[in-house]
């Protein structure tokens, strides 16, 4: 099922590569199973190439509209194959903040640790409902298709606490909740902008994937060659403002050869929160993440 893409204040790009390196000989179902299925670009590189890096960096800055940049320093000599994703979201609110109702006010980073922020602040009809320890808000880009679900714990309540109630059953709960109607909203939300970058080995091997980083790795549909995974990159950046939401992210998988109440609702969200930017039809979360500091 695809996601919607018919809207003119949302743009939703997807783009995936395969870079095989002249080493490896890649069976050619593999290469006709991503093209089908995942529309990737298939491309050789040569690791001894001074430009490779370059190369890769630059697809990945063209393929996020430059949002994600240099995420290369260097490419393994033993490199056998890139896989890469790179999506690009940029939404215009439905309900566009006023820029001059945006004041510094109050973030609360902890308790006792405020720092004065950029906070939007807007009157409208949001949907917005509880959970055991937290408020859910969302906020619709465009035609409602896309939007951010914003889940601010409760005063006393950390981030890790919020979190750990986050799970198939009960978020399929929350979005049931949110679909019964909107209400009238008090909403301050303070601008943010900020990138991360992860290398993902450690957390791919805790969910379980830890054999395929080793030599008894069996990628016999990819090649007859041995190969394994060496290192898998992850990088995002999102901005909010007024307007909307601009967000990027990209993933690199090298591989490498072996040897809701009546009336207003206040939702200040002037402490730590966590959201996400869903697609409504399909129910897919394309960007996820928490902001602890907006600045």
């Amino acid at each position: 099922e695809d996601m919607v893409p018919v809207d003119p204040r949302v743009t939703m790009e997807i783009a995936n590569s395969v870079w095989v390196e002249k080493r490896l000989t890649v069976k050619q179902p593999y290469i006709d199973a991503l093209k089908a299925w995942y529309l990737a670009e298939a491309r050789n590189i040569d690791v001894s190439d001074p430009g490779a890096v370059d190369l890769v960096n630059g697809w990945i800055e063209d393929k996020t509209h430059d949002k994600i940049r240099d995420m290369l320093d260097y490419l393994s000599p033993d490199l056998a194959m890139l896989l890469i994703n790179a999506i690009y979201f940029n939404g215009k609110w439905r309900y566009q903040f006023d820029k001059k109702e945006t004041s510094d006010k109050p973030f609360y980073i902890t308790p006792d640790a405020p720092v004065n922020v950029p906070m939007m602040y807007q009157k409208e009809n949001f949907a917005v409902t509880r959970t055991d320890n937290a408020t859910l808000v969302e906020l619709p880009y465009g035609q409602g298709n896309y939007s951010m679900v914003v889940m601010l714990p409760d005063e006393g309540v950390s981030l890790a606490n919020a979190a750990s109630t986050l799970n198939p059953e009960s978020w399929s709960q929350w979005m049931q909740q949110l679909s019964h109607g909107t209400a009238e909203v008090q909403l301050s939300l303070p601008k943010f902008e900020y990138e991360y970058k992860r290398n993902l080995n450690d957390d791919l091997k805790a969910m379980g994937m830890g054999i395929a980083f080793t030599g008894a790795a069996d990628f016999s549909n990819i090649s007859d060659q041995s190969i394994l995974i060496s290192r898998v990159l992850h990088q995002t950046y999102i901005k909010t403002d007024e307007e909307g939401t601009e967000a990027a992210a990209a993933t690199v998988v090298e591989f490498e050869l072996t040897s809701m109440p009546p009336g207003i609702t206040v939702v200040n969200i002037n402490r730590p929160f966590l959201y996400f930017i869903r697609e409504s039809t399909t129910g897919t979360l394309v960007f996820m993440g928490q902001v602890v500091d907006p600045r």
